[in-house]
């Protein structure tokens, strides 16, 4: 059988390469984005949560802290919501990267918290100020003991204390089409600097596709890619 060759004219060669390219171009748009949407649910579904407990949701407390840090306050006659808008003012998180490799993802994560060793001291400081004043009967009645949370908190929220900003590596595995946090207590270490005892290996849990390691999925159920 003889060989037969094609002759392609110039232009048509021209043609065929800058499909080619366009192509491959696509292909790698379209592999880019999908990663991105991947790295911005991981993204959204943290900074979600963080806003969600600012806002005194206690089952996010609960779930990334291993505690809940208002626990309490409602007999005190303070809600959730007024306790961590003092509490958690200062709270914030900014992701600097999301390298995402097969089913794993890494977070490289800056928290800025309220300092709340700084915070817990001033607080000694305005309950002697305050006894001083006041004097004390020695009761642990509601009034004291409402008394003594609003100046915690006026002690963790007020300028004094300021704030530290701690950065954190957050790794996540895929669980079918959920982001898994596996390491909660290094978020919760950021947040608190280890200013308090009975923190646990919390998980986070989110409808934005971010939930916790070893649970159930029920919350949410969004698509990663």
């Amino acid at each position: 059988m003889t060989a037969r060759a094609t002759h392609r004219s110039p232009s048509a060669t021209g043609a065929f390469i800058v499909m080619a390219a366009l192509v491959c171009c696509l292909a790698l748009t379209l592999l880019a984005g999908c990663g991105s949407k991947k790295a911005d649910v991981i993204s959204n579904g943290l900074k979600s949560d963080i806003a969600s407990i600012k806002k005194g949701d206690t089952q996010k407390m609960q779930d990334y802290f291993g505690f809940d840090p208002s626990a309490g306050a409602s007999e005190l006659g303070i809600s959730s919501q007024d306790f961590a808008a003092q509490f958690f003012k200062g709270l914030d998180v900014s992701v600097s990267s999301v390298q995402i490799d097969g089913q794993s993802a890494t977070v490289q994560a800056t928290v800025t918290a309220p300092d709340y060793r700084a915070g817990l001291a001033n607080y000694q400081q305005q309950v002697t100020s305050y006894l001083k004043e006041h004097g004390s009967t020695g009761a642990a009645d509601d009034a004291t003991r409402t008394q003594a949370a609003k100046l915690y908190l006026a002690a963790l929220s007020g300028d004094e204390a300021g704030t530290i900003s701690t950065d954190v590596t957050l790794t996540y595995q895929l669980s079918d089409t959920t982001w898994m946090l596996q390491n909660p207590q290094d978020l919760a270490d950021a947040v608190f600097g280890n200013a308090f005892d009975g923190l646990s290996s919390g998980a986070a849990s989110t409808d934005t596709g971010v939930h916790p390691a070893g649970q159930s999925t029920s919350t949410g159920n969004s698509q990663t890619n």
